[in-house]
């Protein structure tokens, strides 16, 4: 679909979280289908808020209610109904917090807050597993001082990490997780993370690499119904060990997909889904690693660089506007990349002697998308290298 298609004057995109890749990837996704965006950032300098697609900027604290006073504020000035992206795990619970003040000026495509709170809480969400018989390794959550001990019946090496990632967690720990030999490093690790997350979760380490680690982006209607799947896997990533990816490829897994769409239509779920899951090297197993919802993530772009158009499925589906025709997956091996952090990794492996430059090439080889690179909007990835080269130097 082209802009055309769109009408005179579009609604449009409101992309929470420009300081992040996610909103910089939506926001350059969306821009580039010819719909006018509106980039919220609470830092109007990050490298990813310096780019140059969004037809006005507003500087508010994203995970705040700071954030649902400044879309009320902006919401009388909108010619027609927006449609939000949210681009954060807190974002998005606040969005479902206050969906129906919000509802006047915004289309807001989320499940019920009941929903919402199980899949962003993964305390709760691991008890939703089990009940459900869904594949998760075995997990403790919930752990306090005084219970830790019952985490001795686990077989380690386990993942320590917290049942809600909040903003505060990401400023002080800067990981996602870590992972742990035995209990002794485990009672030691929850001690230095406990003042950041009020609840955490100890879990089995799955078996295997991080191009084990498979993920399906979809999009489900009012009706609960997928109308676009997509389906990727990892190549590297950075830190090593429990980081982002750095690289990775479209992918076919049935499986995945499968368990994606059969776990989100049994929660009678609304808006962008997201699944990652892991094939443990022993059994051949797939173990579900965790949920996103309500939001684009790092691998949104790639479907779009796979000739999937997931995030404008769910803007023309929003406003009634006839959908994309490009929504099922062709698999032309599109590959993304985090260019400096994939450097990263690659001298990582090379220095272990697990990689060579031609292996490195190899991977990196034939069609691909970059998470801060564009030739037509450079001042994100520029921004991102002196950021890093004065971080290197203190």
């Amino acid at each position: 679909m082209n802009s055309s298609n769109l009408g005179q004057d579009p609604a449009r995109a409101v992309v929470i979280g420009l300081d992040t890749i996610n909103g910089l990837q939506s926001a350059r996704i969306l821009a580039s289908r010819g719909i006018p965006v509106i980039g919220v950032t609470p830092d109007p300098h990050a490298p990813s808020s310096r780019t140059r697609v969004c037809e006005e900027m507003i500087v508010a604290d994203r995970c705040e209610v700071e954030l649902i006073e400044v879309l009320k504020e902006l919401g009388p000035r909108l010619a027609q109904k927006a449609v939000l992206f949210p681009c954060h795990d807190p974002e998005v619970w606040l969005l479902s917090q206050h969906r129906n003040e919000l509802a006047p000026w915004y289309h807001i495509a989320l499940p019920s807050k009941k929903m919402i709170d199980i899949l962003l809480d993964k305390d709760r969400f691991y008890e939703y597993a089990e009940t459900n018989n869904l594949p998760i390794s075995r997990t403790f959550t919930s752990v306090r001082e005084e219970d830790i001990g019952r985490a001795s019946s686990l077989t380690f090496p386990c993942i320590v990490k917290p049942a809600v990632r909040a903003v505060e967690w990401d400023r002080r720990i800067g990981k996602k997780a870590f992972i742990v030999a035995d209990m002794e490093e485990l009672e030691r690790r929850c001690a230095q993370v406990r003042p950041w997350s009020s609840k955490l979760v100890v879990q089995e380490w799955v078996a295997g690499g991080p191009s084990n680690l498979y993920a399906c982006n979809c999009y489900f209607d009012r009706n609960s119904r997928p109308l676009v799947s997509f389906v990727t896997r990892k190549i590297r990533q950075w830190r090593h060990d429990t980081g982002i990816g750095s690289s990775g490829e479209e992918c076919r897994n049935d499986e995945v997909r499968e368990q994606t769409i059969a776990l989100f239509t049994d929660m009678k779920f609304v808006g962008l889904a997201y699944l990652e899951m892991k094939r443990d090297t022993r059994t051949g197993r797939h173990v579900i690693i965790e949920p996103n919802s309500g939001r684009p993530t790092g691998r949104s772009a790639t479907a779009e660089g796979g000739g999937v158009e997931l995030l404008q499925t769910m803007y023309c589906d929003l406003l009634g506007l006839p959908l994309p025709t490009q929504r099922t997956q062709t698999f032309t091996g599109v590959k993304w990349i985090d260019l400096r952090h994939n450097c990263q990794s690659a001298l990582l492996h090379w220095w272990r002697g697990e990689l060579t430059f031609l292996g490195w090439l190899h991977s990196i080889r034939g069609k691909r998308i970059h998470t801060l690179f564009s030739w037509r909007d450079p001042r994100p990835f520029v921004s991102d290298l002196w950021y890093a080269a004065k971080k290197a130097v203190r």
